[in-house]
């Protein structure tokens, strides 16, 4: 018989506020596919600059360009790379602001909204379009962009929790309207 499955994310409870904590999904398949891109990437610039064959050409211009554009993409690569291996969410809930915090020290990027603006939590599935796919993230697939966790601000939607499946987004929206019933959507 199957087991139900263990929630991923740590609910932690404070008098003032509220911290979700939810790990990213590490996939092996992605893993290995950012580390053999990775691995590439260094042998081709390597190849290039051995035989000063570069894909811009051989001008001061030509390499210059070559390095900007190379050292760019290894980074995004190696930027994906860590937050598979070691990212996260931490989500902050109090009665004045929902905080939203990838865990990527020294990377951290914090997104704090105004809870008095901020409508219809809910989980939901998550919806991607190829051109959000292929030139907004990228890299979709492990998990970078947003999640199953969503609501309203303004004139824009935000998703959160991307290391959670639809189910545990269900439980721990749950959880944040019991504490915060005006982030409930029929308070829109």
């Amino acid at each position: 018989m199957i087991q139900p499955a263990a929630p991923r994310a740590v609910i932690t409870s404070e008098p003032d506020r509220m911290t979700i904590a939810i790990p990213s999904r590490r996939s092996l398949i992605v893993v290995l596919m950012l580390g053999i891109w990775c691995a590439a990437w260094v042998a081709a610039a390597f190849s290039s600059v051995a035989s000063d064959d570069y894909p811009f050409g051989s001008s001061t211009t030509g390499v210059a360009a070559f390095a900007c554009f190379w050292a760019l993409s290894f980074a995004m690569v190696l930027y994906a790379l860590h937050r598979v291996l070691s990212g996260g969410e931490v989500i902050a809930v109090d009665s004045a602001t929902l905080t939203v915090s990838p865990l990527l020290v020294p990377f951290s990027r914090r997104k704090t909204f105004d809870v008095a603006h901020v409508r219809d939590l809910r989980a939901t599935p998550v919806s991607v379009d190829l051109l959000h796919v292929i030139f907004l993230s990228g890299m979709y697939f492990p998990g970078l962009v947003g999640g199953h966790i969503a609501f309203d601000y303004g004139a824009k939607t935000y998703r959160f929790g991307a290391g959670v499946d639809e189910a545990e987004a269900k439980q721990i929206v749950k959880q944040i309207i019991e504490r915060y019933p005006s982030l409930a959507p029929d308070n829109a």
